[in-house]
């Protein structure tokens, strides 16, 4: 049913260096434990009652990262729904996540909270662990399983229509079939950001009752803080880079809300600002999105807590490496496909660079906390390796990206 695609070398970008895995790398992860059972809360979103036939049952896992998990929601899972209009969907994923299938799924099968620590074997499309790949081996009792790797070929594989082709490439700048040289293709969703972008699933906003909620817990001019702790990828910044981001913050007449899920970010380091990370209110993701709708931006670094902002059109403030915005990596084509020009301020600031160069980092956040005052959000090239070559290839893209 899923085609195997070839990889074409990108022809026109430049070829910027990936970022290292500088703290957890997947080498040095522990083993990881072997479960007998694994727990879940099943949702029902509607009336309709299962099939007996599995073969009228879809079952989708969606334990991915967030940033791709949100892709699959936004764009794929549309695709493979709309191309299957008569199967019962049963998806299932991550603990929290419920509200975010609510409107598109019959069903959604929650893993239990205690197993969130399986989170960190999860990559793009894909997910490492033992444990989930042998669910998804049971799955296939319940109904037709939708692998990752459909998800990520909706994405990334062209058709050509002239030598019948499936390939994929880096190269979605005047793509080329490498076989017969044409240009007819059946382009992927990030071979045409546009026209994909106006596809976009769009999830439920929150309801007033908890935008109500929300108001009541934050002050004036409230912003929030993602600190990425990721155990087994890395590219944290240390909690001491966080105390001064918060003390900043505070100097500039903010009220810092520290935010994310308790598994991926560090503890809170002070007790004079609000802390969700871990109480109960932010197991509640209508309630977190409720939170986020009324704050002035949100801020982070090297992670994909952008795409809650972007749900409920929140400006944020992103750092993030110049190979993911602008070289091979995919960071950059889903930022453009989940969020408007005028609520995204990026950073491209290598992790490296900036994780030996605290002062360095504060004072381009300082700078861009400023601008997207004065309704400036054009991207900043930062702390990078070689900045002609990133201002070079952002130059090549500019049908979609604004420079600074």
């Amino acid at each position: 049913m899923w085609s195997n695609g070839k990889t074409t070398p990108n022809k026109r970008l430049a070829l910027l260096a990936g970022y290292d895995y500088v703290a957890g790398s997947r080498k040095r992860a522990n083993p990881e434990r072997r479960l007998d059972s694994l727990k879940f809360k099943i949702h029902k979103f509607n009336n309709r009652t299962r099939p007996k036939d599995k073969g009228k049952i879809l079952v989708v896992p969606t334990f991915y990262e967030f940033g791709v998990e949100t892709i699959g929601l936004s764009f794929c899972l549309p695709q493979i729904i709309h191309k299957n209009p008569d199967r019962y969907v049963i998806l299932v994923g991550w603990y929290g996540r419920s509200y975010l299938y609510s409107r598109i799924a019959d069903e959604y099968w929650e893993l239990d909270e205690e197993h969130q620590w399986l989170r960190e074997y999860s990559d793009a499309f894909k997910n490492e662990s033992r444990n989930i790949s042998r669910l998804q081996g049971k799955l296939s009792n319940v109904g037709t399983v939708v692998p990752g790797d459909a998800m990520a070929q909706l994405c990334v594989e062209y058709f050509c229509l002239f030598c019948k082709l499936n390939f994929v490439t880096h190269q979605h700048i005047e793509t080329r079939c490498p076989q017969c040289d044409g240009q007819d293709l059946v382009k992927p969703i990030f071979g045409d950001l546009g026209a994909s972008k106006k596809r976009c699933y769009s999830v439920p906003r929150p309801s007033q009752a908890k935008v109500l909620e929300a108001e009541r817990l934050l002050k004036p001019r409230s912003v929030g803080v993602f600190a990425r702790n990721r155990g087994r990828y890395g590219r944290n910044l240390t909690i001491g880079f966080y105390e001064r981001l918060l003390e900043s913050l505070i100097a500039m007449g903010y009220n810092p809300v520290w935010m994310g899920e308790k598994q991926s970010v560090h503890e809170c380091p002070r007790s004079d600002i609000v802390n969700l990370v871990g109480c109960e209110d932010s197991r509640d993701l209508e309630f977190t999105l409720a939170v986020i709708s009324k704050l002035e931006f949100t801020v982070q670094f090297y992670t994909a807590s952008t795409r809650l902002a972007s749900m409920v059109k929140t400006p944020w403030i992103l750092f993030e490496s110049a190979d993911q915005v602008v070289g091979n990596g995919q960071e950059g084509m889903r930022v453009i496909l989940t969020t408007d020009f005028d609520k995204k301020k990026i950073v491209i600031s290598n992790f490296q660079r900036l994780a030996e160069d605290h002062d360095g980092g504060l004072s381009f956040f300082e700078r861009a906390v400023r601008e997207v005052n004065n309704g400036n959000f054009e991207t900043i090239v930062a702390m990078v390796d070689n900045q002609v070559m990133t201002e070079m290839n952002m130059r090549k893209l500019d049908y979609w990206w604004k420079t600074s």
